[in-house]
């Protein structure tokens, strides 16, 4: 006889344990896709925050990079200066000659000091002197002042016009400096100063210099450089100081006459020193 009574089913281990399992991944899946939204919202946080840190590190690093480099490259430059110079004769000199009437007609005056110019202009032009050579510097015109004594106090007045003309005159040839300056020291009413001699700086051989001083540099250099245990290497920076043309102190031919006349002064050119300077850097070993 069959039992009547229905038998409960029997659960299998097995799918007790997937499904303990399948909860299991299920409960902690859960939890997983909490930490990730966390921390992207974190990484949205920070990310305005690296986007500007990161620059700012990186030009920071440039800057300190960049002052190290040069910082090192300083200690290891030496910088002195060279200088060099030559004798050169003089070709040059310059010439300046006044012309000055007095009337007490203001408009006399200044047409008779016009025309002495304009003669002495056509003179230096007919001497063969190119219009470059010949330059007007002044042109004055005023009234002078007449002392004059009034009860023991010492007053002016007005007294005539007095109008001047000044040229300056550049002579090349110094074979014709005798007649020029006869021709110059001729003039009524006039004076006359010079000469100022000078180089003629086309003549100066500058590349020549330039690199002279720059040995000059570099020997100071090395000798500096010996003390210390190091030799000299390359140029790391150059530049050019002044370069000078000193010229002689001018003396002054002053005549000033009522009547043609005047010898002329021949020129001893004689010699002027020409120097350049530079301030050289160099790299040291």
């Amino acid at each position: 006889m069959k039992n009547s009574q229905t038998e409960a089913p029997i659960s299998s281990p097995v799918s007790t344990e997937v499904e303990h399992e399948h909860m299991h991944d299920h409960h902690h899946g859960g939890h997983d896709h909490d930490k990730c939204d966390m921390h992207e919202n974190c990484c949205k946080r920070k990310s305005p925050l690296l986007m500007i840190l990161v620059p700012v590190l990186l030009v920071v690093a440039a800057v300190v990079g960049t002052w190290y480099y040069k910082d090192s490259q300083v200690k290891n430059t030496i910088t002195v200066s060279g200088k060099s110079q030559t004798r050169v004769k003089n070709q040059v000199a310059d010439f300046s000659l006044t012309i000055t009437s007095t009337n007490a007609n203001k408009s006399l005056a200044v047409q008779d000091v016009s025309d002495k110019a304009s003669t002495v202009v056509k003179q230096l032009n007919d001497f063969g002197l190119p219009a470059e050579d010949v330059q007007t510097t002044n042109f004055n015109v005023y009234q002078q002042d007449t002392a004059y004594l009034d009860a023991g106090l010492t007053k002016y007045q007005k007294g005539d016009w007095s109008a001047t003309y000044t040229v300056n005159v550049t002579l090349r040839d110094l074979t014709k400096s005798a007649d020029l300056t006869k021709l110059m020291s001729s003039v009524d009413n006039a004076s006359m100063y010079g000469p100022n001699l000078r180089v003629d700086n086309t003549t100066v051989n500058d590349n020549k210099l330039l690199q002279e001083a720059v040995a000059d540099a570099r020997a100071k250099a090395e000798a500096m450089a010996m003390n210390t245990g190091r030799t000299v290497g390359k140029v790391a920076s150059m530049s050019e100081g002044s370069s000078e043309y000193p010229t002689p102190y001018p003396m002054m031919y002053d005549k000033v006459v009522t009547a043609g006349g005047g010898a002329g002064i021949p020129i001893e050119a004689g010699s002027s020193d020409v120097y350049k300077t530079v301030s050289v850097s160099f790299y040291l070993k």
